[in-house]
């Protein structure tokens, strides 16, 4: 039989008929995994310095049945550009066996955070990416200002740096399991190809192959490890990295999916031609720098629609928590 649609109509204040919406049950597209958001180490800070009566409401009306039901968030792995300054969980140069790796810092705030998100959705996926490895990992010696260093900028080709960052990666989700915290995937970079004043990290797809492939992976399956290891985040921003990943031969069957964030939604269908099935996630929305404003909620709604539109079965936030009183700064790191 045909399919038979649903109508219906969106009403406007007068309560006349004002838009028809087409609904057909039976025509089935990807299943949504969630919409979830951002948690870092600043949004973190502003929602303990809240008393606590105010912090359960929050998290409730962000993660509760009743609330927005986010449902499939991220986390960063040590600083973001949202982390209150540049940190690693491995600050001893040199450490290769990781003997002072530490989350402590992330007690404070991070960790609260993000299991007091898990209280009111015990089912929430979470996923995880660095926005840079260590600093002594780098050519550059250091996590961020890779605007003044954009040839220093990267990951040093180095077996036993390789080596050192797998065993970063996979403590990282041992301790978080640690504090009763599930990453269900890893994505190995964050924006591959920013060089930026805050900690960022340029990965380009034959060493983020040639990592995950003889290095991470090997290190996850030997430690009987399930988090799952996702290509990205990518942009296109001056380049098209998630194409070229995706169309290499044997890049895609060394990872469970690729991630993507601030991408022009035309090579998206692009993608999904090349990656041949291999699964596709959505993880950071545009940032509008805190206006709230209708514009933007009407923008974000575009956003949205057209990843889902796409084929991408989900949708990922970024900041649900800020100090208001940092938003001079916020202003500032953006020019």
């Amino acid at each position: 039989m045909p399919a038979q649609p649903i109508l219906e109509y969106i009403q406007n204040s007068n309560n006349e008929k004002a838009q028809k919406i087409v609904v057909y049950p039976s025509i089935e597209f990807q299943e949504i995994e969630g919409v979830g958001g951002a948690f870092n180490e600043i949004g973190g800070l502003a929602l303990m310095s809240l008393p606590q009566e105010s912090r359960e409401n929050v998290m409730r009306n962000l993660f509760s049945e009743d609330g927005a039901q986010f449902s499939f968030s991220r986390t960063a792995i040590g600083a973001s550009d949202f982390g209150a300054d540049a940190y690693s969980y491995s600050e001893v140069a040199e450490d290769y066996t990781m003997e002072h790796f530490s989350i402590e810092r992330e007690k404070k705030s991070v960790l609260p955070y993000i299991k007091m998100a898990f209280k009111y959705n015990p089912k929430m996926k979470l996923f995880a990416s660095p926005w840079s490895p260590p600093g002594w990992m780098k050519s550059s010696g250091i996590m961020d200002q890779g605007k003044n260093n954009r040839d220093q900028n990267k990951l040093k080709d180095d077996p036993k740096i390789y080596k050192a960052y797998a065993l970063y990666f996979s403590k990282y989700v041992n301790s978080y399991a640690n504090e009763g915290i599930k990453i269900d995937r890893i994505l190995v970079q964050n924006e591959t190809d920013a060089n930026t004043n805050y900690p960022s990290n340029v990965m380009q797809p034959a060493q983020m192959y040639q990592f995950i492939q003889q290095y991470l992976r090997p290190n996850f399956n030997k430690n009987n490890m399930n988090t799952e290891i996702w290509a990205g985040t990518f942009r296109t921003h001056g380049a098209l990295d998630a194409l070229e990943f995706a169309n290499t031969e044997g890049y895609l069957n060394a990872v469970d999916g690729i991630g993507l964030q601030y991408t022009n939604t035309n090579y998206l269908k692009d993608l999904s031609f090349l990656a041949k099935g291999t699964p596709t996630m959505h993880t950071e929305g545009v940032y509008y720098n805190g206006k709230n404003n209708m514009e933007q909620a009407y923008n974000r709604l575009d956003e949205i629609a057209s990843y889902i539109n796409f084929g991408v079965p989900n949708y990922c936030y970024w900041n649900m928590i800020l100090d208001e009183a940092r938003k001079k700064w916020l202003e500032l790191e953006t020019k």
